[in-house]
């Protein structure tokens, strides 16, 4: 069943997707990212992603291609030549601007940022280094995990951009855990008596404050989730 509507999914994607004709009102990035992402639908192979680019093909583009199809045989050939040829310098520089300047927002989830960053760096440069990625990401994530999730990140041996998604999630996590218990210790100290609150909490109560934790800790990535669709 879900590989009959991936496969719908990918044909309907693929049909509305207009020609590349190399104008210079297309991005080519965007459309070899587009062609990448419908065939990610059925986790096609290359050989696949090349005639679905192909096909799509006309005007200047479709010419290019045609002259030069003995020397780009495969995806890679045909995806480094046709941003070789048709990327403008302008729209490549403008993208870099946006990275090094790419700040996470403060509501924004790790794994938006980290997406995010990594499809700005692809778009830069295809074959842009590990430590380079990093670099990135450790300079636009928030203040206030910056510190801690770059220290745990250069413990690794050999850090890599998943080391520091994997940081920056459990950082990320921490955070959310902590204010969700300061916001029911300010809910405690502001709806129960003092002499309550001079008593230690019972283990029901301790069970209570657990659930309703957790309870607050999925109401507000839900709403995180919501806001970013």
């Amino acid at each position: 069943m879900t590989s009959s509507i991936a496969s719908q999914a990918q044909k309907e994607s693929y049909r509305n997707l207009q020609p590349f004709t190399g104008d210079l009102s297309q991005d080519v990035d965007k459309y070899i990212e587009k062609i990448e992402n419908i065939g990610s639908l059925t986790k096609e192979p290359d050989e696949v992603l090349l005639v679905l680019l192909t096909v799509k093909l006309s005007g200047p583009a479709e010419k290019l291609y045609k002259n030069n199809q003995d020397f780009l045989t495969t995806w890679s050939q045909l995806r480094a030549g046709f941003r070789e040829r048709f990327q403008q310098p302008w729209l490549n520089q403008t993208v870099f601007t946006i990275l090094d300047n790419k700040k996470q927002e403060a509501h924004a989830s790790v794994n938006d940022y980290y997406d995010s960053v990594c499809r700005l760096c692809r778009r830069v440069d295809p074959h842009m280094s590990n430590k380079m990625i990093l670099q990135f990401l450790q300079k636009g994530v928030r203040n206030d995990m910056k510190s801690n999730v770059t220290r745990l990140t250069v413990t690794e041996n050999d850090p890599t951009p998943e080391t520091f998604l994997k940081f920056a999630k459990i950082e990320e996590d921490v955070k959310r855990t902590n204010q969700c218990t300061d916001s029911f210790s300010t809910y405690f100290s502001q709806s129960h008596p003092p002499y309550l609150m001079s008593s230690p909490i019972n283990s029901s109560s301790s069970t209570i404050l657990m659930m309703e934790c957790r309870r607050y800790k999925l109401k507000n990535n839900y709403e995180m989730s919501s806001n970013n669709v």
